[in-house]
């Protein structure tokens, strides 16, 4: 069937304007492969990040909870130690000036006897009367002996528990501060992550804004498409978009919220 020259004319001018636009358009739809494909890879960044540098943190964290917890125990049963080796030594301290009272009262006594016991006698009954008295007094500086050697054995072993928790202490202070400085270390690389992460994430929330732009330019030739159009025709009018269901991504990405993507993490 030939054409009537008025339509044959009308007909190749809607297939050159259709051309024209879809090539003029192909510039717009180029620009928004290239912004998908960059906000694929920043998102992969921040995924990888994630997965990396921010996992390793997270299990660092974990451990250094973990050590604080058990120093903290450590010192709850050194402070215990402490208080009980200070009861002890007190009381031993108290048995030892008890001693010595009880020392200088049979001293008291020893003197006593001697001053009426030191000579010769004859009368039988008082001689025996002394060597009971005396013999009384030898048994009571055996026990003061025996409560002295038993008071000085204890001090002594006091005296080294004494220097052994002294130096557990000193190993628990200087893990204490190990501590201190791992956490120091943990905080400024967590710190270092934020702000890369963060960095990142502004980087894709710019992008974000940009596919919303171009999405909604886009919109403005695939709208006068119609409603039963397939994606190959919007393609092929419009300019080859790299993604499928084009009409429900365009409405997605002219939807996104760039803020509700991806938040950063102010403050951690």
């Amino acid at each position: 069937m030939k054409l009537n020259p008025k339509v044959a004319t009308l007909a190749a001018t809607l297939t050159l304007a259709g051309l024209s636009f879809a090539g003029t358009n192909q510039q717009l739809v180029d620009r928004l492969n290239r912004t998908i494909h960059e906000f694929q890879q920043e998102t992969s960044e921040i995924k990888a990040l994630g997965d990396a540098t921010g996992a390793k943190l997270e299990d660092r964290k974990k451990n250094l909870d973990a050590t604080a917890d058990l120093l903290k125990g450590a010192m709850t049963n050194f402070e215990s130690k402490a208080d009980d080796l200070k009861m002890r030594i007190d009381a031993n301290n108290t048995a030892a000036e008890n001693l010595k009272a009880q020392e200088a009262t049979l001293k008291q006594q020893i003197d006593n006897h001697n001053s009426h016991c030191d000579g010769t006698y004859s009368d039988r009954g008082y001689v025996a009367s002394c060597n009971a008295e005396a013999t009384n007094l030898n048994a009571q500086r055996d026990s003061l002996n025996s409560q002295a050697d038993r008071i000085t054995a204890n001090a002594n072993s006091l005296n080294q528990e004494h220097v052994d928790l002294i130096q557990y202490g000193q190993g628990l202070k200087e893990r204490f501060d190990q501590l201190e400085a791992d956490t120091l270390e943990w905080t400024t690389e967590k710190k270092q992550y934020i702000t890369h992460r963060n960095q990142l994430i502004s980087q894709t929330h710019d992008t974000l804004v940009q596919l919303k732009q171009l999405s909604a330019q886009l919109s403005n030739c695939v709208d006068r498409e119609p409603a039963d159009a397939d994606d190959a025709q919007i393609k092929h009018d419009c300019g080859d978009v790299q993604f499928d269901g084009v009409r429900a991504m365009l409405q997605r990405l002219k939807d996104v919220d760039p803020s509700t993507i991806m938040p950063g993490e102010p403050g951690q």
